[in-house]
């Protein structure tokens, strides 16, 4: 089944990406490229398997976003998963909001998932959109932009600084065992303010939204 839609402006780029390969093959002094990883590499594309070394990162671009934190690494550290926001009402003294359709906050909280310690790609949005069309502006499956309740506990907890100003929201896709929802994180002089949002089937315009974050795991852009 088809997972990708494909524009006439992607099969131009990898047209002359092609085009490259073999005019560098084509070379009469001898071609710069090893014509043998040159067909194990295309091998393996046909086949599916795009590997990258375990650092090595994918520059996916977005007309509605861009990367603001390039050359700063931005960790949450390891979390053992069995804390939430939902718990957390110290701080998020301004408020926890359940914005959802047909869910419970509390539901939330038995949801327990250990995670390694995650590096955080830090984006702001540079074109209004709902957020379901900033995230797949990515052309992936969003299911891998997803951090847990305790990792996003822990990101306001650590890098406050990365958040954006009073007033504008913060994005993060929470992984709940169940659904994919959202978490608007917002940073009021009274404390944090943590909203859960419908992600899918909310299809309303979100109106202005340039200036407001966007987060995703480092992990998301290496296969």
């Amino acid at each position: 089944m088809a997972k990708y839609i494909v524009t006439g402006d992607d099969r131009d780029k990898i047209d002359r990406k092609m085009d490259e390969i073999k005019r560098q093959l084509r070379q009469k002094n001898g071609c710069p490229i090893n014509p043998d990883l040159v067909q194990q590499t295309l091998q393996r594309m046909i086949e599916g398997k795009f590997e990258f070394p375990a650092r090595e990162r994918v520059n996916c671009c977005s007309a509605f976003v861009t990367q603001i934190n390039q050359g700063h690494r931005v960790v949450i550290p390891a979390c053992g998963g069995s804390e939430t926001i939902v718990g957390a009402t110290e701080l998020f003294a301004a408020g926890i909001v359940n914005y959802l359709n047909g869910h419970r906050l509390p539901y939330l909280q038995n949801f327990i998932n250990p995670t390694v310690e995650t590096d955080v790609r830090v984006y702001v949005c540079i074109k209004d959109g709902h957020p379901k069309e900033q995230f797949g502006s990515f052309g992936m499956d969003v299911e891998r932009f997803c951090f847990t309740q305790h990792q996003i506990k822990k990101f306001a907890e650590v890098h406050r600084a990365w958040l954006a100003p009073e007033g504008e929201e913060n994005f993060f896709l929470l992984a709940t065992g169940k659904d994919i929802l959202m978490v608007s994180l917002r940073t009021p002089a009274a404390g944090f303010l943590a909203e859960f949002k419908e992600f899918f089937e909310n299809n309303t315009s979100y109106g202005y939204t340039r200036g407001q974050r966007l987060f995703v795991p480092e992990s998301a852009f290496q296969f």
